[in-house]
């Protein structure tokens, strides 16, 4: 459900985009074009660590299946999905927002943010918000490939062919 109301959230943020794309300038203030900035990567970022927690989640079903459904309950479920959303504000609100607030930055008729000025910025962000979680996921599945392949070579789990 929590992936559910990202993907809409980013796609209803995906508005100001295809405005930009039609009238070829950002369409409403530079605060707001601040604001609105970290709240859309807060959201995109949110939905890559969602993934990643559920990525955890199936790695931890067929490491340990029955701990993990036994240690299942609700409110676990809410404190990951809701630390997915508070990680993802408050990195971006923090590095985009208040940011460029305190610096006082331009971001011109184009929406350009602080960071995507620099290459090391741009690559911090990138880094963080993007190639850490692909990271995460990709060792996550590897192993649960590796898991998975090893119980078919053994026998434990039979596959039938239809």
């Amino acid at each position: 459900m929590n992936l559910t109301i990202l993907d809409l959230l980013v796609g209803i943020g995906m508005g100001a985009v295809v405005e930009y794309s039609y009238i070829k300038r950002y369409p409403f203030s530079q605060n707001a074009c601040k604001v609105i900035t970290g709240i859309l990567q807060g959201i995109a970022n949110a939905f890559n660590i969602n993934a990643v927690v559920i990525c955890a989640d199936r790695h931890q079903a067929v490491y340990d299946p029955i701990n993990l459904y036994q240690s299942r309950s609700k409110r676990k479920a809410i404190i990951f999905n809701s630390l997915s959303w508070v990680i993802g504000l408050s990195f971006w609100i923090g590095y985009v927002t208040v940011w460029e607030f305190v610096i006082d930055h331009d971001n011109g008729l184009h929406c350009t943010q602080r960071f995507l000025l620099s290459p090391l910025t741009n690559m911090i962000q990138s880094a963080v918000t993007f190639y850490l979680s692909l990271a995460i996921i990709v060792v996550l599945y590897v192993r649960i490939f590796i898991k998975i392949g090893r119980r078919l070579e053994d026998g434990t789990i039979r596959m039938r062919l239809i």
